[in-house]
């Protein structure tokens, strides 16, 4: 009987492999508290492995049961879904269980503050100079254009003020009176302004194989933390690669 047709309980997680020095992932959180800006604090939850795996099917999807310890090793080079049970979580990835202080993304995630570029509210030039492109070098809200003597900024969808991340999906591109007469609402008709989807993370969903998928992505990535760990974090899981070791920290 396998994980689903008994029912257990497991950690959810999802990887796109080891990719050099840092394992980067997301993981199924629930809410613990709040800190400044209303960052939230989120922790590692467990699912029930027959809603979990009826969910990704809907995804065309499914995930690998981590039983043991080589599961672990098989998971962490190839990436995809997993359902850890309980202990192989709490003793083989337990840098992952970790609680993570988070910032708001428009498609319902969450990112670790430890991804610096998504936690200032600084705007780095190259987002700046991307996010302009995008929007034409105008503004969404009135439409008046740089060339037409318009002073543009950059905006927050989801307000800097509640959380929100500054990424180039929480983005836009006003200008300064209409960047100051929204203030810290959140708009989300802007995203579709810029073109931009929100509410689900597409890169989560393989397929839409069933007609309300979307329900199922909304709902799954409003309780998903993107997060990473160092690979020498792993290191005790034997058979992940010994080389980094030594390898600098690279958080940045």
């Amino acid at each position: 009987m396998n994980a689903q047709e008994s029912n257990i309980g497991g950690y959810a997680f999802f990887s796109d492999g080891i990719q050099g020095k840092r394992f980067n992932f997301r993981t199924f959180t629930l809410w613990t508290g709040f800190e400044k800006h209303y960052r939230e604090i989120r922790k590692a939850s467990t699912v029930l492995a027959l809603p979990f795996g009826n969910a990704l099917e809907h995804f065309g999807d499914t995930y690998r049961w981590l039983g043991d310890e080589q599961d672990v090793v098989d998971w962490a080079n190839i990436g995809g879904w997993a359902l850890a049970a309980e202990d192989v979580a709490q003793t083989k990835l337990s840098p992952m269980m970790q609680p993570r202080t988070c910032v708001r993304s428009p498609l319902g995630f969450y990112t670790d503050v430890r991804f610096k570029k998504a936690t200032s509210r600084h705007v780095h030039k190259r987002i700046r100079d991307r996010v302009l492109q995008r929007d034409g070098h105008t503004c969404l809200r009135c439409r008046r254009r740089a060339s037409h003597q318009a002073k543009l900024t950059m905006h927050h969808v989801v307000p800097y003020s509640r959380g929100g991340e500054t990424s180039e999906g929480n983005l836009v591109t006003l200008c300064e009176p209409c960047n100051q007469a929204l203030g810290d609402s959140e708009r989300p008709e802007l995203l579709s302004l810029a073109g931009l989807h929100c509410r689900w993370d597409k890169s989560l969903v393989k397929a839409m194989a069933a007609p309300d998928a979307w329900v199922w992505a909304t709902q799954l990535s409003s309780n998903i933390v993107v997060s990473f760990c160092e690979m020498r974090e792993l290191l005790p899981v034997k058979g992940l690669p010994a080389s980094v070791a030594q390898c600098a920290d690279t958080r940045s």
